[in-house]
């Protein structure tokens, strides 16, 4: 029974969410058709959760959005993994073009000094 009662209250928190959405918004137009279309809008909205939340106590629509959490669940855990992966790649990479730009700075510096030095003897 408080499991019902703490469901109830949920759902008629939501509904109460989209009539105070409908208020707030015909409070802030100050438009007498905005505020009756937005006062309709908040009652459908209200009912619409409360017929969302009847939904949500199928066992076969419980079980689903269980399938749907897994599901999600497991996307979110292959992306952080490709992108550990993608990051541990990068980091290769970036290592390695390190060491050859460390080389053709050196092959670079001796070429530079070489000219240099036969400027100086010339």
């Amino acid at each position: 029974m408080a499991k019902e009662k703490k469901e109830k209250n949920v759902l008629e928190n939501f509904s109460d969410m989209f009539v105070q959405f409908g208020s707030a918004i015909a409070e802030i137009f100050n438009d007498p058709d905005l505020k009756e279309k937005a006062k309709d809008f908040g009652k459908t909205a209200a009912e619409s959760a409360k017929y969302f939340g009847s939904r949500l106590q199928d066992e076969e629509v419980k079980e689903r959005f269980k399938k749907a959490a897994s599901a999600a669940y497991e996307f979110g855990k292959q992306m952080e993994e490709k992108g550990v992966e993608a990051s541990k790649k990068g980091y290769e990479i970036t290592r390695k073009v390190g060491k050859v730009g460390k080389k053709v700075g050196k092959e670079i510096g001796k070429g530079v000094k070489e000219t240099i030095d036969n400027i100086r003897k010339d």
